[in-house]
């Protein structure tokens, strides 16, 4: 995976800039998962000044998620015309 994303978002969360309106949800993490998101949230927040929360976490990693999404799929898609 292309780290340029993580990076993007990782700067943007240390520089928020204003958002658009979001909708709550609820996910089943495992206790591991929670407690990784507790030490970087705590790492990010110390090293920024700035409080960083899991909840931004796990935005920040969906919309990685997607973003590089979208470019494996259009990489599928390319990869399958040339192929035919």
């Amino acid at each position: 995976m292309n780290n340029t994303y993580m990076q993007k978002a990782i700067a943007n969360r240390l520089n928020p800039k204003l958002e658009e309106p979001r909708r709550q949800i609820m996910l089943h993490l495992h206790e591991s998962t929670i407690a990784q998101l507790t030490q970087l949230a705590a790492a990010l927040s110390a090293y920024s000044g700035k409080k960083i929360t899991r909840n931004m976490l796990i935005v920040d990693a969906i919309d990685v998620f997607l973003e590089e999404s979208k470019i494996f799929m259009t990489e599928q898609k390319n990869k399958e015309v040339t192929n035919e």
